[in-house]
């Protein structure tokens, strides 16, 4: 087992941000929700999103890749809560400072509680997850290989196969924005990290394709069907059981990228959290991001595709030089040391409560 670190996992996680913003460019853009029905428009933006929808999955695969035997610190969680808080406060300023009408009281409540106020879904699901990460790890380390692939396996048939085929949220997925959901990609991870798998990478290359054309035709299928754009919708989220392969060997093909240490890519990777904290805050959200992109509607197909991507990739290396300046601020101010302090004092609190309910 290897310790030192992947570039090509480094990799996968800027490639997987890109998706993330390329996909909501298209959804809460507006580009899929304003297209003509059937039309080469629809069409196309339909087979962007198919092969988008592995990004999340593969985000929180990523988590379990890296986070499979390392050792449990509350200083990891206390430095990206900091991190999310930042920028909510941040942006919640700014946003004031030049729409006041924008913001009002709630806004700077929940600036200052991300977790409770469910500013971001996948922060507040990957909280949880952090704490059962302890256990998760033992759980992993202690049961054979072998019954560990029954797990997954379990798992996957129970959480993704058959919700979908019965199109009913049966154990409360909700379409993969959820803490079960989080934790099964945790765990799938960890098992493609444990197992040391290896594939042949034009293989995993394919198979990924493979299986985001399949989400696509059932989709489109489903939509001819039905006469409308909600049709197959369950074949077309996170918890597909197409998706959940795409993505698994999208995770298999960036694992093996021999890759030397790029200073560019680690500097993208440190940064990529940090683009979906400010492009998917309620009021960028909301405000600046909704509908954004219904203009490139007025492009051929083609040029759409085009410009898209450059507007998407300009975004992601702003966004992501904008980080820049939050990681030297908080080398300026010694925040490794603060967050030491926060943790001594955490665990502190957390022994003294053990003691007092006699745990």
């Amino acid at each position: 087992m290897e310790n030192k670190r992947n570039y090509g996992i480094d990799t996968l996680r800027i490639v997987s941000m890109l998706l993330i913003m390329i996909m909501h460019s298209y959804t809460y853009g507006g580009i899929i929700s304003n297209t003509e029905f059937m039309s080469t428009n629809f069409l196309v933006a339909h087979l962007i999103k198919a092969f988008c929808l592995v990004s999340v999955n593969c985000y929180a695969m990523i988590t379990g890749y890296v986070c499979y035997k390392i050792i449990f610190r509350m200083s990891r969680l206390i430095n990206l809560w900091l991190q999310v808080v930042y920028y909510t406060v941040l942006i919640t300023v700014i946003v004031y400072a030049v729409y006041p009408d924008f913001v009002g009281l709630k806004q700077f409540v929940f600036m200052i509680i991300p977790v409770s106020s469910f500013q971001y879904w996948y922060f507040t699901q990957y909280f949880a997850l952090f704490f059962s990460i302890p256990l998760l790890n033992k759980i992993i380390e202690i049961i054979d290989i072998d019954n560990f692939k029954k797990v997954v396996i379990v798992f996957g048939i129970i959480l993704s196969v058959i919700p979908t085929v019965v199109d009913i949220d049966l154990f409360f997925t909700n379409n993969g924005c959820s803490f079960i959901w989080v934790m099964y990609m945790y765990m799938i991870g960890a098992y493609i990290k444990r197992c040391d798998i290896v594939k042949s990478r034009s293989k995993c290359i394919l198979n990924y394709i493979v299986f985001s054309l399949i989400s696509f035709a059932i989709k489109i299928i489903f939509c001819y069907l039905n006469g409308n754009i909600d049709g197959g919708n369950i074949w077309f989220i996170y918890t597909s059981p197409f998706v959940v392969f795409a993505s698994i060997y999208l995770l298999l093909y960036f694992k093996q990228l021999k890759i030397n240490r790029i200073k560019i890519i680690t500097f993208f990777a440190e940064g990529s959290f940090s683009v979906y904290l400010i492009h998917v805050h309620p009021l960028i959200w909301q405000n600046f991001w909704k509908n954004s992109f219904v203009n490139l509607l007025r492009l051929n197909t083609i040029e759409l595709l085009f410009v898209d991507l450059i507007i998407v990739a300009v975004i992601f290396i702003l966004l992501d030089a904008l980080d820049w300046w939050r990681r030297f601020l908080f080398k300026i101010i010694n925040i490794k040391r603060i967050i030491s302090r926060v943790e001594n004092m955490v665990n502190i609190a957390f022994n003294s409560i053990c003691r007092t309910i006699k745990l």
